[in-house]
């Protein structure tokens, strides 16, 4: 296997992109990578399995582009490619793009910029969101960057950072901190961030976050993230129960508040849900363990007034959003 470093002067950074059934979406991402102001990095491509054009895409691709690699492999999700990537990558520091969003063209440039110069473990830059083809307009005009150790990024989590904090995307890592740490994303699981950014940032010792938003995430129709089932439901529940055990067994109390907060919050939406795809059972479990958190959720420091409010109408008159869901599901 080739080593695809070509610069001695400039640290190599492999880009891992998971691909599996996106062949609509493919050509653009990995465009968005190769055209990088940064030029010397490692392109991994992981077809996981695809069953469509995807896997032709990446050779196709690598053909032309002596920096990209492609490793196919049996479809093992999402977390698997990511870990198969992790393990192959040449460089010291690493990113993940999704295979169906993509990225500012000085998106690895200037997040190295800020990780160089600032000694960092990890870097996080925030992200556009939506189905727009092309990158929207930049609109930040000076560089705003805020540092963090361990213990601080931890204690502030799901607080002001929560849109960019969790997921894989988004960032540059020190490769060392999953390697020498045994951190991987858990095979076989949706929810994967969940279960894992904390761990890393527990293992880094600076943490930079800027304002910048150089990631585009596209929403798109049929991925796993935006399509609804009872077991999804669950499985984020199931995310978000053990990186609160994690929080409570570390001490940060009020990030651990926060977390129990949105947990609270996802209980009404499941419920919402449930009603309207006639998820009998998910609809029970929901209003049973939003209403045994009730009483302990109000009475945290980190629970806001408003939030005590909408908990309050919850606990005791879901039975009448019951009603106007079923309404609105009758009426479409």
């Amino acid at each position: 296997m080739r080593n695809p470093k070509i610069e001695d002067t400039i640290p190599l950074i492999s880009i891992i992109i998971p691909v599996y059934n996106v062949e609509s979406y493919l050509r653009r991402c990995i465009e968005s990578v190769q055209g990088q102001t940064y030029h010397n990095i490692d392109i991994i491509l992981v077809d996981d399995g695809s069953t469509d054009s995807s896997g032709n895409i990446c050779e196709e691709y690598a053909k032309r582009d002596l920096r990209i690699r492609v490793i196919h492999k049996e479809n093992g999700g999402l977390s698997d490619a990511r870990n198969v990537g992790i393990k192959s990558a040449f460089g010291d520091y690493i990113a993940f793009v999704d295979s169906d969003d993509y990225i500012c063209e000085v998106y690895i440039q200037y997040l190295a910029s800020i990780f160089f110069e600032n000694e960092a473990d990890i870097v996080l830059c925030g992200y556009f969101q939506g189905e727009e083809e092309c990158f929207p307009k930049r609109t930040i005009r000076y560089r705003k960057i805020l540092s963090f150790d361990s213990k601080d990024m931890l204690r502030q989590w799901h607080g002001k950072y929560k849109q960019i904090e969790t997921m894989a995307w988004g960032k540059l890592y020190k490769k060392l901190l999953f390697v020498d740490n045994n951190i991987y994303f858990p095979k076989g699981y949706i929810f994967e961030d969940v279960y894992t950014t904390h761990l890393l940032v527990e293992k880094a010792k600076k943490i930079i976050i800027t304002n910048e938003k150089l990631y585009y995430y596209y929403k798109r129709k049929g991925s796993i993230i935006n399509t609804i089932s009872e077991e999804k439901l669950k499985k984020s529940l199931c995310a978000q129960n053990q990186r609160l055990d994690f929080f409570s067994k570390s001490g940060f109390q009020e990030a651990y508040e926060r977390l129990v907060v949105q947990r609270q919050k996802q209980y009404m939406l499941n419920y919402y849900l449930s009603v309207m795809h006639g998820m009998q059972q998910l609809r029970f479990e929901s209003i049973y363990l939003f209403k045994e958190s009730y009483s302990s959720v109000c009475k945290f420091k980190e629970t806001k007034i408003w939030e005590q409010i909408i908990f309050f109408l919850f606990n005791y008159f879901y039975g009448i959003i019951t009603i106007f869901s079923l309404l609105r599901k009758c009426k479409a």
